[in-house]
């Protein structure tokens, strides 16, 4: 048995800028997500609703480059089901890494 599933999401971000180099964020993003799982050769994908709002912190460096210190999303994802109903699945997600900002802010 193996599965995975692509998720793909946009929406807006609130940058809250009072301090020049500690940057914290909200931002409520939308999108799809597709699942796919295989077992002794048969294989089903099913396209689902992801919706992910979330908070973080920026630690900027330079104008264009900054540190992710935090980024905590929760991550709800909605598949239809043979049976007429729905499949929810409710996560939280934990990042931090490397942020390129493009732009004059």
């Amino acid at each position: 048995l193996s599965s995975y599933m692509i998720t793909y999401a946009v929406g807006p971000r609130i940058t809250f800028r009072y301090h020049q180099h500690f940057i914290p964020f909200v931002q409520v993003l939308a999108g799809g997500a597709r699942l796919s799982a295989s077992s002794d050769g048969t294989h089903a994908t099913e396209n689902g609703l992801l919706i992910m709002p979330g908070v973080g912190i920026d630690l900027a460096l330079h104008h264009h480059f900054a540190i992710r210190a935090l980024q905590v999303d929760y991550m709800a994802t909605r598949f239809g089901v043979a049976n007429g109903s729905n499949a929810t699945q409710n996560n939280f997600r934990i990042s931090g890494g490397i942020a390129f900002r493009f732009g004059d802010r």
